[in-house]
């Protein structure tokens, strides 16, 4: 029964590029999938959380672009090995030898040199097969150490967010900072102990395995023995120098592909600078101020329907960021809480009321320098439920051609309020 056992894993183990050609197309897939999902969760997340949580927040969406970018770019490349290899395979079946000895074209001497440098068709695509195997094992790896560090980031936003009710900023920083740099201190010294010139020691004898068993236990409380084979196996039967470059290379090679995606959520995380900064002047304003060109993102900034306006009134559509509401609080007063007497639509009206008036106290809107007049009404946006101002702005009496709307808000940074930039040019 044991023999049959054996003979039927090692059946599946010669067979296995059947299953990592299944698993690597749907890896494929889902991790070039993941990159518009997270795209779509930044901006929505962007606008509905306020400033402290996007702070935390950055770090979260950092680290899932960047285990995107490492699978996506992982799997193609697994991809692309296999289908070198399948192209081996069946160059090896139509011509089993190889480069042929003899030829009428070729003279032997050439052949020879050939048959030298390029001496077997079979070992090498078997060499590729090994090569792609021992990749998918790193994909896979890959995989279950980002769920775990991802797990572990969601622990310490948590810890981080309840610490902050008593703690500093900096307080929090330096503690986080210290943990840090003792786990890494930690790994390097397992790493280093785990060597062979360091084996002969007696403090590493009698300590052996434990701390490695009780740091993976830590960071892979679920994955530590799937984690703990593929590691050590490939530890164990690689090129020390060679394990070490690959680790390094591949997180950097991705760090190229998620910079493209930082792009898009770096100006509403971590920096309040860069979010005054949007739409600051005329030559900020980009296809995202417009209705129109949005293509199915989350409005993310003030908005006007088009940039060639046609009709004798122009759209104000303002997105509520909740990372505003200190200073919505400071020119309005915070929404005082609701008696239990009153009714779910009778404390909604009264919400609302409270938004609508404070919206008029905080925004005030220009037209080419002179203020106009702007009734803003909270509501839910047609475009994808996003909940902010509306007001119309008549057009009648401007001439046709490039006018410019000025929206000024108490968004305080550094001693100044912000002001936002929209040009559109009136068409009739």
């Amino acid at each position: 029964m044991k023999d049959e056992k054996s003979f039927w894993i090692k059946a599946l183990e010669n067979d296995s590029w059947h299953a990592e050609l299944i698993a690597s197309g749907l890896a494929i897939y889902g991790s070039l999938a993941m990159g518009p999902f997270l795209d779509e969760w930044a901006q929505y997340l962007s606008v509905y959380f306020n400033e402290r949580t996007l702070n935390y927040m950055y770090y979260a969406f950092m680290y899932l672009f960047m285990a995107q970018s490492v699978l996506s770019v992982g799997f193609i490349a697994h991809l692309c090995l296999r289908i070198l290899w399948v192209g081996l395979l069946g160059l090896a079946s139509v011509f089993p030898d190889g480069i042929p000895k003899e030829h009428k074209t070729y003279k032997k001497e050439y052949l020879d040199d050939l048959r030298k440098e390029f001496p077997d068709l079979s070992a090498y695509s078997m060499k590729v097969d090994k090569v792609c195997s021992t990749v998918f094992s790193v994909l896979c790896m890959i995989v279950m150490i980002s769920i775990a560090y991802f797990f572990w980031i969601v622990v310490f936003i948590l810890i981080s967010y309840l610490l902050n009710l008593f703690l500093d900023d900096r307080t929090i920083g330096r503690i986080a900072s210290t943990i840090a740099t003792l786990f890494i201190v930690i790994v390097l010294l397992l790493s280093v102990t785990s060597m062979k010139r360091f084996q002969d020691n007696k403090l590493v004898q009698s300590i052996g395995l434990k701390p490695g068993k009780f740091v993976g236990k830590i960071l892979f409380p679920i994955l530590n023995k799937p984690m703990g084979y593929i590691m050590n196996t490939l530890a164990t039967n690689t090129h020390s120098t060679k394990f070490a470059v690959s680790s390094i290379l591949v997180p950097l090679v991705s760090m190229l592909f998620m910079v493209s995606h930082l792009e898009k959520i770096v100006p509403f995380y971590n920096d309040q600078g860069k979010y005054f900064k949007i739409n600051y002047r005329e030559g900020k304003a980009d296809s995202e101020n417009y209705l129109n060109s949005l293509k199915g993102n989350y409005i993310r900034q003030i908005v006007i329907q088009e940039e060639k306006i046609a009709d004798n009134y122009l759209v104000l559509f303002i997105p509520y960021f909740e990372r505003e509401r200190p200073f919505w609080e400071k020119e309005c007063g915070a929404l005082e809480e609701k008696s239990d007497t009153l009714s779910k639509k009778e404390k909604r009206i009264l919400e609302r009321k409270y938004y609508d008036n404070c919206a008029n106290q905080y925004y005030k809107v220009f037209l080419n320098d002179q203020q106009v007049y702007a009734d803003f009404t909270s509501r839910y946006h047609e475009h994808n439920g996003e909940w902010g101002f509306e007001t119309y702005i008549p057009l009648d009496g401007f001439e046709r051609g490039r006018h410019v709307i000025r929206v000024d808000s108490k968004f305080e940074y550094e001693g100044e309020f912000s002001s936002r930039y929209i040009p559109f040019l009136k068409v009739q």
